[in-house]
C-alpha cells in the first residue's frame, strides 16, 4: 500500500487504526467501508479542521438516561441534517459518533472553502445539536448546554491523533463554562488568567484558618479565594492539586476529632459535572467537617513563614532544624505550634509538598521517574517510588499512565 515513498490513505488508516478506534469509537471494518465508498478520501488532509460537539460524560451520564438505541436514532437524523446543510456551503466533512467513556458526542473532520470560516461550520453543527437536545431533553431542568471544541487548522493526516487529543481536552473546558459555547485553542489562551501557585498555597493556608473559626461565611469566602483563580486559570492539574490540599485539611481536622471523611471522592473534580457544582460540593463538605469541631486560632506568622520556606526549599535536604533556624525559633517551638496549627508535622508537610510537585511533573512533563525523584528531593528512586505509592495509592508509572489517559490533562 506504499506508492514510492508515500503512504496511501489506506495505509495510514491501517497504521493508525488503534488510535482511530479510540478516537472515533469505530472498528477497522468501518474505515475500510468508508474507503470503499471513497468517503475518507474526499477529505483533503493537507489542511483540515476537527470539531467535537455534544454533552460529555460528566453531563450526559447522570442526567440523560435515554436508551442508547433511541438516542442513536435521533443522532443519525441530526448527523444527516448537518451533512446536508454543510454540503450546501460546499463543506466536505467526515462525521462520526463518539461512543467511548460512556459518552455520546459528535465528531467531525472537515474541509471548507475560503469563503466559509471554520467558526461558521462549527456553529451550524452545534446549532443542529442544540435543537436536538431541546426536542428530546428538558433543558429547563438541567444547567448544561451543548459545548463545542474546534481545532485550529491541521496539516497532514498524521497529525489527526494528536489533534483529537487536544480538541478532546479542549471540550472538557465545559467544566468551567457550563453553558453553550464554541471553544478554540486561541480563545482559551485569551481567557486563561495565570494562577500563582504560591498565592494559591497561601490562600489554602487562610482557608485552614477559616476552618478553625467554624464560621460558615468566613469558610465560604476563603474557599472562593482559593477556587476563583483556579476557575480563571482553567487548569485541571492546578485544580486537582488544590483539591488534594483542601482534602488534606479536611482530613486533618476530622482526624484531630477522631473522625473520617464520609466521601473522599467528593474532593475530586471528576465527581462533579461543572465547576459551580464542585464549588457547592466542596463548601458543603467543609462545613460538614467542621460542624462539631472546636474553634481554633488562625495560623501564626512564624508557621506561615515555615510553610513558605519548605515550599521554596523542598528540593533540598532540609531538616526540622533548618526550618526552625529560618524562622528564628527553637525546634521544640516549631514542632509544637506547627503540629497544633497545621494538624501535621513538619516532615509530613515536607513530604506532602514533594508529592504534590512529583504528581505535577509526572502528569505534565516527560521527565524520567528517576529524574522526578531527584527533582523533588529524593536521592533514592526506589524509595521515592515506595513513598509515592504509599501516599497516592499508585506507582509513579501508573499515575503517569492515568494522567495521559485522562483527556483533562492533555495540553491544548
Amino acid at each position: 500500500m506504499i506508492i514510492g515513498e508515500r503512504e496511501t490513505p489506506q495505509a495510514r488508516i491501517h497504521r493508525y487504526v488503534q488510535t482511530c478506534e479510540l478516537l472515533f469509537g469505530q472498528t477497522l471494518a468501518y474505515y475500510e467501508q468508508q474507503l470503499e465508498k471513497e468517503f475518507v478520501r474526499s477529505i483533503d488532509f493537507n489542511r483540515y479542521y476537527l470539531m467535537i460537539t455534544g454533552l460529555p460524560r460528566q453531563v450526559y451520564r447522570p442526567f440523560f438516561g435515554m436508551d442508547a438505541f433511541a438516542y442513536s436514532a435521533h443522532f443519525k437524523k441530526t448527523e444527516a441534517q448537518i451533512v446536508s446543510l454543510l454540503e450546501k456551503r460546499s463543506v466536505c466533512c467526515m462525521p462520526t459518533m463518539l461512543l467511548y467513556d460512556h459518552t455520546k458526542r459528535f465528531c467531525m473532520v472537515f474541509n471548507k472553502p475560503d469563503d466559509v470560516s471554520e467558526l461558521e461550520v462549527a456553529q451550524i453543527a452545534a446549532g443542529c445539536f442544540d435543537k436536538l437536545y431541546a426536542q428530546i431533553f428538558d433543558m429547563q431542568k438541567i444547567p448544561y448546554r451543548n459545548y463545542t471544541a474546534l481545532s485550529g487548522p491541521i496539516c497532514g493526516y498524521d497529525h489527526l491523533p494528536l489533534a483529537f487529543q487536544q480538541t478532546d481536552a479542549l471540550s472538557h473546558q465545559q467544566f468551567f463554562d457550563g453553558h453553550t459555547s464554541i471553544m478554540t485553542p486561541a480563545l482559551l489562551e485569551q481567557l486563561r488568567i495565570h494562577a500563582d501557585p504560591e498565592q494559591i498555597h497561601e490562600d489554602i493556608a487562610h482557608l485552614r484558618a477559616a476552618l478553625g473559626t467554624r464560621h460558615a461565611e468566613a469558610i465560604e469566602k476563603a474557599l472562593d479565594q482559593v477556587l476563583d483563580p483556579l476557575c480563571h486559570a482553567r487548569d485541571f492539574a492546578a485544580l486537582e492539586k488544590a483539591l488534594y490540599d483542601i482534602r488534606m485539611l479536611a482530613e486533618g481536622l476530622l482526624a484531630a476529632a477522631g473522625r473520617e471523611i464520609d466521601d473522599p471522592d467528593a474532593f475530586r473534580f471528576g465527581h462533579y459535572p461543572t465547576f459551580e457544582h464542585l464549588r457547592r460540593g466542596i463548601r458543603d463538605q467543609l462545613l460538614a467537617a467542621v460542624a462539631n469541631l472546636p474553634a481554633s486560632a488562625a495560623l501564626s506568622a512564624p508557621v506561615l513563614e515555615a510553610m513558605r520556606y519548605i515550599r521554596r526549599h523542598y528540593t533540598e535536604n532540609i531538616s526540622l532544624s533548618d526550618v526552625a533556624a529560618h524562622i528564628n525559633m527553637s525546634t521544640s517551638w516549631l514542632t509544637k505550634h506547627f503540629n497544633r496549627e497545621c494538624l501535621m508535622s513538619v516532615p509530613t508537610y515536607l513530604l506532602h509538598v514533594r508529592m504534590e510537585h512529583a504528581c505535577e511533573m509526572l502528569a505534565m512533563s516527560n521527565k524520567l521517574i528517576f529524574e522526578v525523584s531527584h527533582a523533588v528531593g529524593f536521592d533514592n528512586p526506589r524509595y521515592f517510588a515506595a513513598v509515592f505509592k504509599k501516599t497516592t495509592g499508585m506507582t509513579p508509572k501508573a499515575y503517569r499512565d492515568h494522567a495521559k489517559q485522562s483527556g483533562l490533562r492533555a495540553p491544548v
